[in-house]
This record gives C-alpha cells, structure tokens and sequence, in this order.
C-alpha cells in the first residue's frame, strides 16, 4: 500500500496510510472503530484496497452504520475476486457505494485516476454549495463530527 500513497504523494495528492493511525492505537490505545472514525472525519478521501485480512468486514460494518461517510469512500477489489463475489455479494461488498475493480498490474494507476476524480468532484460540490450560501459558510454548516454524533443518537 506504500506504493500507492507514494504514487498519489508524487502526483499532488496528499494521502496517509492507516497504517500511521494503527502506530497511534499502539501508543494511545484506539480501537479500530476509533481510528474509522477519525480518518473518515478528518479526511475528504477514504479509499480502500480489498486485501486478504480481516479488515474489510469490519470496515464494512462501520460503513454500514455510518452512512453519511459513504459518498467520500472508494472500494478497489482484485477484478477475478470480485467476479467470483459479484454474483451473490453477501455481506463482503454490499456496504462500499464505489467498488472499482482492478488487475495487480493496474492498481497504482486506478486509484490515482480514481481519487483524483473523486477530488475534484467533491471540490466542484463544494464550489457549488458556497455559491448557494450553503455548505461550510452556511450558518446551519453541521461538522462530520456534529453529523456523526447526531446519527448515533437517532
């Protein structure tokens, strides 16, 4: 995943691995959840790279009752896994709006052309919104924090 982050990094994007995140569940002690909550609160892009452990079902989970964060979340799975899930997709990909599948020879690529989309779609919304008077400058402009909060507690 180094590559990638290295990749976007060189191309003007700015990307963190959480990787730097788990660093900090080792010294402060935050839980999985935790470390969801404060990349998909503090970052503007949350892109996810199926791999073969445990952490896709539990992202999904978060995903799952969190729907506020999936329009900022892209999902890249391996093309000939997600052949063999696309047809009874269960529990494993059902919650990931975005799913973009990928060749291991095209990954780096993909997700810089993908992010970079993403990006300026999200810039172009805001850009919009700030036009309207609405979005951060608009008086009732809630936080991801202050949304995230007021959809637990419903």
């Amino acid at each position: 995943m180094l590559g990638i982050k290295d990749n976007l990094l060189r191309n003007g994007s700015y990307a963190q691995t959480i990787d730097d995140y788990y660093e900090l569940s080792k010294k402060g002690g935050l839980s999985q959840i935790q470390i969801f909550e404060i990349c998909c609160k503090e970052h503007q892009l949350v892109v996810f790279i199926d791999g073969d452990g445990p952490g896709t079902i539990t992202e999904q989970n978060y995903l799952c009752e969190n729907y506020i964060f999936q329009g900022k979340v892209i999902f890249f799975i391996e093309e000939s896994k997600f052949d063999s899930l696309k047809d009874n997709p269960s529990e494993y990909i059902r919650n990931f709006p975005t799913i973009i599948t990928f060749k291991k020879h095209r990954l780096l690529e993909k997700t810089l052309v993908f992010s970079r989309l993403r990006v300026f779609r999200l810039a172009e919304i805001i850009q919009k919104q700030e036009m309207r008077g609405k979005g951060i400058i608009s008086p009732y402009y809630k936080t991801w924090g202050e949304r995230l909060d007021k959809s637990k507690n419903k």
